[in-house]
């Protein structure tokens, strides 16, 4: 399955229709517009500043679990609750009637159900156990895997073999695995099995998310759906989890911690990249976003200590090279 710059697709972001060549920025026409250049600037900013600010979420996370004690399952709540929030009112103010719409299909909102729980829910649980038994760097870098999945299962799906360049990305995600969690002795693992099951699970939770919400997103647009899917999870879980019958004991800088975890490294961080899709294409948007496990990676050892090896820094380096040669 080879995905070549020259094939064309129509893919709608938020409702707007428009022709996508990977590897192209959208164009915007009119009197208007502006230059070419100063757009794709533009869009670039966007896409690094939106990594960016998901990598240091990670990290944030990390030091509120550990030093305040925070339960990931109460995060995840609390997370989803204010920033799917912040989401749905964005979506449904840029399109009043997708609520509407997506309520008269029955099937669409099974559909939605089934990519909240069996995607968003496990990949965000799944990520939080992940950085609070191993790091943000570690943990970001495993839930990358997710694209090799979604690979995999759309050739098996299609029936297609992938491409050359596919076959050494997943070569090379292999490779990754191996060396973060062995750093390259067969005989050791350099990882914790709970680490790195919550990291395989995290990967899956993403790719089952991507499948599953993938028509949702094209035909509702990004921000409603993926709003919507987060109060789904958060809803559940103020059930579940209670958060605000317990809440944790935070000073001034938990609290900060905390309201950037929501406001800047899920509904500034989501809003940025998209708006980089729009402009760049999802193709270039995809490369540039493999700053989001470099940054948490950095983030990690800057912020909480953290110390990687060789090998492990390798294996990174093997993964996020698979991100760009699969995008």
């Amino acid at each position: 399955m080879s995905q070549e710059p020259q094939s064309e697709e129509v893919q709608e972001e938020d409702g707007v229709a428009a022709k996508v060549v990977p590897g192209q920025q959208l164009q915007e026409s009119g009197p208007g517009a502006a230059p070419a250049k100063k757009l794709t600037i533009l869009g670039v900013a966007c896409t690094l500043i939106g990594g960016i600010l998901w990598g240091f979420s990670g990290t944030c996370s990390k030091i509120l679990m550990d030093t305040w004690g925070i339960g990931s399952l109460w995060l995840v709540a609390v997370r989803q609750l204010f920033a799917g929030s912040a989401l749905l009112v964005m979506g449904v103010w840029a399109h009043r009637d997708v609520l509407a719409r997506l309520a008269s299909s029955r099937r669409d909102m099974l559909q939605l159900v089934l990519a909240a729980f069996a995607g968003m829910m496990l990949n965000s649980a799944a990520y939080l156990n992940c950085v609070q038994i191993t790091d943000s760097g570690t943990a970001t870098v495993l839930q990358s895997l997710s694209i090799a999945m979604v690979l995999v299962y759309l050739c098996l799906r299609t029936r297609t073999a992938p491409s050359k360049r596919e076959v050494v990305g997943l070569l090379l995600a292999l490779l990754g695995v191996y060396l973060i969690c062995t750093h390259g002795d067969l005989g050791a693992l350099r990882i914790s099995p709970s680490g790195l099951f919550w990291g395989f699970f995290c990967a899956l939770g993403a790719a089952l998310m991507s499948v599953v919400s993938r028509r949702l997103l094209v035909t509702y647009g990004s921000t409603a759906i993926t709003g919507l899917m987060m109060l789904v999870v958060g809803t559940v879980l103020l059930f579940v989890v209670q958060p605000f019958s317990h809440m944790p004991a935070l000073d001034a800088a938990g609290w900060g911690l905390l309201a950037f975890t929501v406001v800047f490294g899920t509904v500034a961080a989501y809003g940025l990249y998209f708006q980089g899709v729009k402009i760049l294409g999802a193709y270039k948007a995809g490369l540039l976003g493999t700053i989001e496990p470099v940054t948490a990676t950095v983030a990690s050892v800057l912020l909480t200590g953290t110390s990687f090896v060789a090998p492990e820094l390798a294996g990174f380096a093997a993964i996020i090279l698979m991100v760009f040669l699969t995008s």
